[in-house]
């Protein structure tokens, strides 16, 4: 595919569906001013495995990614 995506920051307590279709519950943001160092934490709704995400990318279809992930935990 060639999408068009663009740096953005995500808004806690709202739910993102990742590109692989998985969906995301957005839990906390630490908003940078260079918006590629911007990091959020996402629980993925479906099992409770929740990361920091690093450069969040949201696309034209509104779906998003990350550029790498860190802390990935199980929270029950």
């Amino acid at each position: 595919y060639n999408m068009k995506g663009n740096y953005f920051v995500p808004v806690a307590g709202q739910t993102y569906t990742n590109h692989n279709g998985r969906q995301y519950l957005c839990l906390e943001v630490d908003w940078h001013y260079l918006m590629q160092d911007t990091t959020a934490v996402f629980g993925r709704i479906s099992d409770g495995w929740t990361l920091r995400a690093h450069g969040i990318v949201r696309y034209e279809d509104g779906t998003i990614e990350w550029n790498y992930s860190t802390g990935g935990h199980w929270c029950k």
